[in-house]
């Protein structure tokens, strides 16, 4: 857990550092957008917790029926798998919202959220997941 978190803030602090720096010629990067992202991250852990949860626990019971619907994952996806994909999905995430224009990226963050918060909300109310790193 600790690793995943280290990760995912150390990307949302290079993307701000990188404008610092004025290493692109790009719209620049600004302190709502690290919010923004910041807020995609935060739930992007929460849906990989849930999503890890799912396949280490519930996945073990005979009464469960556990298959994942992500079309990036199998319906049955090892834990290494689950992983993997969360971070490459942080560390893409960030990068294209950093080069977007910042009409785009702000687009791509609200409508990154939305979808966010209705996976969270669903695998919370409708399965009743809850979080394991």
């Amino acid at each position: 857990m600790n690793r995943l978190l280290t990760i995912l803030l150390l990307l949302s602090l290079l993307a701000h550092s990188a404008h610092a720096a004025d290493l692109f010629d790009h719209d620049p990067w600004t302190t709502a957008d690290t919010v923004r992202q910041g807020i995609y991250l935060g739930l992007l852990a929460v849906d990989c917790g849930q999503t890890t949860y799912a396949f280490k626990v519930l996945a073990k019971k005979p009464s469960y029926r556990v298959a994942e619907t992500n079309p990036f994952l199998d319906p049955k996806p090892s834990l290494e798998r689950i992983r993997n994909t969360c971070v490459a999905s942080a560390i893409t995430h960030t990068i294209v919202a950093f080069f977007l224009p910042s009409d785009y990226r702000l687009a791509l963050q609200h409508v990154s959220i939305g979808i966010e918060v209705s996976i969270v909300h669903f695998n919370y109310q409708s399965v009743g997941l809850a979080l394991s790193f």
